[in-house]
């Protein structure tokens, strides 16, 4: 009896321990680096997006689906000390790799988003990014905000 007491209680600890998936559709993203390749001109530079994806739907099947990430660049005005939203936005189709293998299944990773000519005034030289994803079923990510960036004008 004092065998299977322990036995139980040892099973209950593993079992507690394991993590559950998240259900949820809405897909989550984070901010983790810009790398700048060219100057004013010619802007140029590669976002690295965490993502997590409990359903497996974020990445489109082709690349005539609907944008699925959108960048928003934002430009800092000295004379206001403000920042302000600048024109247009951009948006991108990052299409599901491989054969689909993803598809309902909860995945997460990193996407390097390649972006040019991302600013239309190239004397401003303090710009940062709204960025967010929407899924194949419409569910809109976080926005996430990156750090203010200096580039050269």
């Amino acid at each position: 009896m004092r065998y299977l007491t322990v036995i139980f209680l040892m099973a209950c600890l593993v079992f507690s321990c394991v993590k559950k998936t998240p259900s949820n559709p809405i897909p989550e993203i984070e901010y983790k680096d810009f790398a700048l390749l060219g100057r004013a001109g010619t802007d140029s530079a590669v976002f690295t997006i965490g993502y997590y994806d409990w359903d497996g739907d974020l990445f489109t099947n082709t690349t005539s689906d609907p944008n699925n990430i959108v960048f928003t660049t934002f430009l800092f005005n000295s004379d206001s000390n403000k920042f302000f939203k600048d024109v247009p936005s951009f948006a991108y189709n990052i299409t599901q790799p491989g054969e689909g293998f993803y598809k309902n299944k909860a995945i997460r990773g990193d996407i390097y988003v390649p972006v040019s000519e991302f600013r239309s005034d190239p004397t401003k030289k303090i710009v940062k990014f709204d960025i967010f994803m929407v899924d194949m079923k419409g569910n809109k990510s976080n926005v996430i905000t990156t750090p203010q960036f200096t580039l050269a004008p």
